[in-house]
């Protein structure tokens, strides 16, 4: 694909210097020539091909050149081959990265497994817990919740690594995600709504990190 003499191109060459090498204009990216060359050259020829995973396009790569005419049907061809190669790569990498994940999944769930075997409190659960998430997640705030004898909620919960704190009694007719697990009985993972943000809402527990959580995971346990 040749640029020469496009207005696109020109405008770009009298463009303000950037101190990036990449320049984004109408759908397309181009090489500009750095400020230490006098002058400002947009590339002149360039070759875009896709690397393909079936019928999806995963990555593109290309060629570029300030020359007019630097590129032939034997540069296409030969970078089609490079995104064939590319591609299965890509493939590769995703399978192994899946692998990794599944192997790293098994591995806490064991871990839970031989925590929760040895417990002999709720505490003592909720520990086992937090390990196995922290060996596979990462996330600001961990809660167990569960209803005790009188019908509320309460449970342990741990921020940020640190020791777990016993989380005190709440009613459920004042919690947010708890009445609609009862309600759905399915997980929910959803931004956390503006409202329950502010400092003076009343549900929920007390932290003492002073920001705000801003996506939350709930997972309901069935008995």
């Amino acid at each position: 694909m040749l640029v020469h003499r496009s207005p696109w191109a020109r405008s770009v060459e009298a463009g303000h210097p950037s101190p990036e090498s990449w320049v984004l204009r109408e759908g397309a990216a181009v090489f500009v020539t750095r400020r230490a060359r006098p002058g400002r050259v947009a590339t002149r020829s360039f070759v875009w091909v896709p690397v393909m995973q079936g019928e999806r396009v995963t990555a593109l790569l290309s060629l570029q050149s300030y020359r007019t005419g630097a590129f032939g049907s034997w540069h296409v061809h030969l970078l089609e081959d490079v995104a064939a190669h590319v591609s299965l790569a890509l493939a590769n990498a995703g399978h192994y990265s899946a692998a990794q994940e599944d192997r790293r999944r098994l591995e806490a769930l064991h871990v839970l497994e031989m925590g929760v075997a040895g417990s002999a409190d709720e505490r003592q659960i909720a520990e086992a817990v937090f390990n196995a998430f922290r060996s596979y997640l990462v996330a600001s705030h961990y809660v167990l919740a569960y209803l005790d004898a009188q019908g509320r909620l309460t449970g342990f919960g741990s921020e940020s690594g640190g020791p777990i704190d016993r989380l005190e009694p709440q009613p459920v007719d004042r919690t947010h995600f708890f009445q609609r697990l009862v309600e759905t009985g399915t997980a929910i993972v959803e931004r956390v709504p503006e409202h329950l943000r502010e400092p003076l809402s009343a549900q929920g527990w007390a932290t003492a990190d002073q920001r705000f959580p801003q996506q939350t995971i709930w997972v309901p346990r069935h008995v």
